[in-house]
């Protein structure tokens, strides 16, 4: 695991090991935050839980290729059967790296039920393979797409 390009934790797993599981601790701030596999296995890494300040934890997954992206951000705090917040998440910002230079359409979903649909939809531009965007205030969760125009 890398923070702003420097080597803060290595983890190696057993031959037979599955899964596994770690944290890191990152300074208040921008970073770039990296998960690098140098072995000769395959790995699929479920999820990224960011835990931001004013108490949210942000879950991130999602999928990304060249030219697309699809994302989902989801409050850990505000889903069934946990506690649940009462506050929506503000001011979040992103930036996706290796995406292809050029003009995207940044599309936001509703996701809950019966309210679903496109909230906002803007272009966002990449420079030099990053793409970085800002999300809407939001409670519960949204999905994120971005297509090259």
């Amino acid at each position: 695991m890398f923070v702003d390009d420097e080597k803060i934790k290595t983890i190696e797993l057993e031959e037979d090991q599955r899964c596994g599981w770690d944290t890191i601790s990152v300074p208040a701030g921008q970073h770039r935050i990296q998960v690098k596999n140098s072995g000769a296995d395959w790995v699929e890494i479920k999820f990224y839980e960011f835990t931001a300040c004013q108490h949210h934890a942000v879950k991130v997954q999602g999928l990304a290729g060249l030219t697309r992206a699809y994302l989902w951000f989801s409050d850990v705090g505000n889903q069934v059967h946990r506690e649940t917040t009462t506050d929506p998440i503000n001011f979040l910002s992103a930036t996706l790296h290796d995406l292809q230079d050029g003009a995207y359409l940044m599309e936001v979903y509703n996701t809950k039920p019966g309210a679903g649909g496109v909230i906002q939809e803007n272009a966002v531009e990449c420079v030099n393979g990053k793409l970085a965007f800002e999300l809407p205030s939001f409670m519960h969760d949204i999905a994120v797409k971005f297509k090259i125009l």
